[in-house]
């Protein structure tokens, strides 16, 4: 049987904010669907961060009853809403491909400069030259320049790397309030390379993070 969403998409698999697998249809270069963020803002940000963004969360109460009804295989109905579209597995794979920073934090260039490029609206992805090595002494070294037409998403990489903790520089995970505040797409995407987050937001904030260990091969 095929399963649809009331968007016409063909189901793929279905993810809850922790990571867990909760639905899956078994077909290839799957379609991937994670239920929204239940974190505020307060929780998503830390207080010392320079321009922090905004969480767009549904409530823990939401995300549950929602999770409940995908499990059961019931894919239709208001439930639906509180899931958010990230993308197909393809899609994931060249942008993770494309950030070469390793995790490991420390003071490696490769850890400490973003990565990303932008989402087109027919579906590629096009990556752009990684951005320039973070400098501790100015919180503006970290960024990286994307040309976007309206209404194409953009992604890029929070550094993993240990330049400027206590700066904008690796520590702020999540997208910035710059990032938030130039969006000009229904989504778009940041990979925290140290809290190995994905995080998909739009002009209205945060609403979806999963873990990235799903998609790593």
């Amino acid at each position: 049987m095929r399963f649809v969403d009331p968007d016409g998409m063909e189901v793929g698999k279905y993810y809850n904010e922790s990571g867990q697998e909760i639905f899956d249809d078994k077909k290839d270069d799957h379609k991937i669907y994670v239920i929204k963020t239940t974190k505020t803002t307060e929780q998503m940000y830390d207080s010392r961060d320079n321009d922090p963004g905004k969480a767009n969360p549904i409530t823990e109460q939401e995300a549950a009853s929602t999770e409940k009804e995908i499990k059961s295989g019931n894919l239709t109905g208001s439930h639906m809403k509180n899931v958010a579209y990230v993308g197909t597995e393809g899609q994931m794979d060249k942008m993770l491909d494309n950030i070469n920073d390793n995790g490991t934090r420390g003071t490696l260039d490769q850890n400490n400069r973003e990565y990303g490029g932008v989402n087109k609206k027919n579906g590629d992805v096009e990556n752009a030259p990684p951005g320039p090595v973070l400098d501790p002494s100015n919180p503006k070294s970290a960024s990286l320049s994307l040309k976007i037409s309206s209404g194409e998403g953009t992604n890029h990489s929070h550094p993993s790397g240990t330049k400027g903790v206590y700066g904008w520089g690796a520590r702020l995970q999540p997208p910035s309030g710059q990032d938030i505040r130039t969006s000009n797409s229904s989504q778009s995407y940041v990979f925290g390379m140290r809290s190995y987050t994905l995080f998909l937001y739009n002009k209205d904030g945060v609403y979806g993070t999963m873990p990235l260990q799903p998609f790593i091969k």
